[in-house]
């Protein structure tokens, strides 16, 4: 079996190279120190920020060579967003991410969403009193983790992406 890859994007990206976000950070690092137990893993490759060029030419090239991709950039509405990871590289396990403070969105659009993307998994974030609220749901709306704590979510989210991706 071929040792699995993982990338991270996310992050704000803009024209002035935008700003690293704290979340992601957390996310990254506590993926990072999980995955790296695991014999199955060769990688993570974490790209918090940048310019939106660059999201647009070098990065989303990327995609193609890596088994999980968590695509969660902050792009701006007056800017081009990507929504066509998977057809990319459409064996890849897809795990995107919507904010949706104040219950703009009901669960239903996020699984819209999440189907239109082709996404596996799909993190919503939430404003919280010390943070975010975060759900972790793949499109069939099963419900993986629901709380406020990163480090767990983001345990629970990559042992179910790995076991997605060495699903044949």
């Amino acid at each position: 079996m071929e040792k699995i890859k993982i990338l991270i994007v996310g992050g704000t990206f803009n024209k002035d190279g935008g700003k690293r976000s704290g979340l992601i950070q957390k996310m990254a690092i506590n993926i990072t120190n999980n995955v790296f137990l695991r014999e199955d893993v060769e990688s993570v490759w974490v790209i918090n920020s940048g310019t939106v060029e660059t999201l647009h030419t070098a990065i989303i090239e990327q995609v193609k060579n890596y088994d999980i991709v968590l695509w969660m950039p902050n792009v701006s509405n007056d800017e081009l967003k990507i929504r066509n990871v998977k057809e990319i590289n459409p064996k890849c396990i897809l795990i995107n991410s919507k904010r949706n403070d104040g219950d703009k969105y009901s669960f239903a659009d996020l699984i819209s969403r999440s189907l239109s993307a082709k996404a596996n998994l799909t993190i919503e974030f939430k404003k919280a009193e010390n943070g975010f609220n975060m759900l972790v749901f793949d499109p069939l709306g099963n419900e993986y983790y629901n709380g406020t704590d990163v480090i767990e979510m983001s345990r629970i989210l990559i042992e179910r992406a790995i076991v997605l991706a060495n699903m044949t």
